[in-house]
């Protein structure tokens, strides 16, 4: 359940760099 927070907290970062990502392959 730690692992949920802990994941919860990072989650935007990865969300932003997989935005970014997204948009470069389109």
């Amino acid at each position: 359940m730690f692992n949920l927070i802990f994941l919860l907290h990072y989650l935007p970062l990865s969300t932003i760099i997989s935005l970014a990502y997204s948009s470069n392959i389109q």
